[in-house]
């Protein structure tokens, strides 16, 4: 979620961009606080600022950045000190550069086009996944704080939670399942994320994924449409498709399988 938000931040409330920063960003990299007109020797990495960037980052911020300057002098890119974001990234889109100069442009991409769109190959807007992230933390702290809760409460013995405190923690842990599914899945095409849905499922439900008892897979129909309606919907075909491409991958069966196949010969 950091990063995200941090990608948020330089996009939206920080637009104005020299194109050293640009190429920076674009390689994952964060621009030194004072802002840069070159290419550092060191920096913190955009996903972790606590590690340091690699030298093949700034390699890639380097040939990009000769590459801005190049089409600067050829009339093809602007040569004003600072640029807005959205020029810079479109910039970079239209740009023919090798992969290894804007590995992060994907990123960057998803805030100036919707999902669905040919430049953005997510899912979700960045607001909802941020949204999302939220409502998976904020439900966790409720729970960790309902747990502390009760301990306190006593005179239960260590790690027994009070039964008048039970179903609350029951409900918000089940809100911390639902929400950390939803998180799992974000970014997968809609028939992978199907498919880690049923798997998840039969976690939940406690069965082996190769092992699916008799009544389990209705069981599991059941449970990924409570969950998961938006991906399964109201017939059985997004499951049973599902379903279908989850066996060819060995990723589920049921338990009498063998059984099932030879009485179908």
């Amino acid at each position: 979620m950091a990063f995200l938000e941090r990608v948020e931040h330089y996009v939206n409330k920080s637009p104005m961009w020299t194109p050293a920063e640009g190429a920076l960003l674009v390689n994952g990299v964060m621009p030194p606080p004072k802002g840069c007109k070159e290419i550092p020797g060191d920096a913190a990495q955009l996903e972790d600022p606590v590690r340091p960037a690699t030298q093949s980052q700034l390699l890639g911020a380097r040939s990009l950045l000769d590459r801005y300057r190049r089409d600067v002098d050829n009339g093809a890119a602007s040569q004003a000190e600072r640029i807005t974001s959205d020029e810079f990234l479109e910039w970079c889109k239209d740009g023919d550069f090798l992969a290894t100069w804007t590995p992060k442009l994907a990123e960057f991409l998803r805030h100036l086009y919707l999902p669905g769109d040919a430049y953005n190959q997510y899912p979700q807007t960045v607001e909802d996944e941020l949204a999302m992230w939220r409502m998976v933390m904020a439900a966790k702290e409720m729970q960790s704080a309902l747990i502390s809760h009760a301990r306190a409460a006593g005179p239960s013995p260590v790690g027994v939670v009070p039964p008048s405190l039970q179903a609350d923690v029951g409900s918000v842990t089940e809100a911390v399942s639902r929400a950390s599914l939803r998180v799992e899945t974000i970014g997968l095409k809609r028939r992978e994320q199907q498919i880690r849905t049923i798997l998840a499922g039969a976690r939940e439900l406690k069965f082996d994924p190769l092992k699916i008892p008799n009544r389990g897979k209705q069981e599991l129909r059941v449970w990924c449409k409570q969950n998961r309606l938006d991906l399964f919907g109201n017939g059985d075909d997004p499951f049973d498709d599902a379903w279908k491409e989850a066996r060819k991958r060995n990723l589920v069966s049921m338990a009498n399988q063998a059984l099932f196949a030879a009485g179908r010969r």
